[in-house]
């Protein structure tokens, strides 16, 4: 397995789009974030990050039914029609505090039948109060102890690469971003190294 640590959320399109030319099989994504980057273009540049789920589907990089967007509340109109017209499976920050059993079950419904699975981690999936250094946070977001949930619904899947973005240390008072980025992948390494 593979570990991109750094950078904004367009990584993730040139990292998997590698993966996908490199390793035979179809991919699946898990996309943690509070936002769902499904712009068609933003500010003119349709490579930015906040359209990097939208080129991963429209380039055929990932099936789009073999995503899954767990964390989202920032989504526009446009994106959230978007979602549901591509049939992107979403489970929202309020979700996630619900109901940990829906994710679960979406996570294994939309990973079904794929050969290997791309998880990316956006660090603003965390609630500023969890993780203030960020370059766009939002308020509203799941807690550190939720996102160590959401890494014990991962057990047993076969995850070939994962990445951590857009984490900002200028903007990390006390140095509690990087202190739950590093107990997430902590906890991540640990799941991951439990073959089912």
């Amino acid at each position: 397995m593979l570990i991109f640590l750094g950078g904004d959320h367009s990584i993730t399109y040139v990292t998997l789009k590698a993966f996908k030319e490199a390793l035979n099989g179809s991919w699946g994504l898990i996309y943690l974030d509070a936002h769902p980057d499904l712009y068609e273009n933003y500010d003119g540049d349709p490579y930015s990050h906040a359209c990097t789920a939208r080129r991963i589907v429209e380039d055929g990089i990932v099936n789009p039914q073999h995503i899954i967007q767990i964390g989202i509340r920032a989504s526009t109109a446009e994106q959230t029609a978007y979602a549901k017209y591509a049939k992107i499976k979403t489970v929202t920050a309020s979700e996630v505090y619900k109901n940990a059993e829906k994710f679960s079950f979406l996570i294994a419904e939309a990973l079904d039948e794929v050969d290997n699975i791309y998880v990316s981690l956006d660090v603003d999936i965390l609630d500023p109060a969890f993780a203030p250094g960020v370059g766009n946070p939002e308020g509203g977001g799941i807690t550190s102890r939720n996102l160590i949930d959401i890494v014990y619904n991962l057990k047993g899947l076969n995850i070939k690469a994962l990445d951590i973005v857009e984490a900002n240390p200028d903007y990390d008072c006390s140095g509690i971003t990087f202190s739950n980025i590093s107990k997430f992948l902590r906890e991540f390494l640990g799941i991951t190294a439990i073959k089912p």
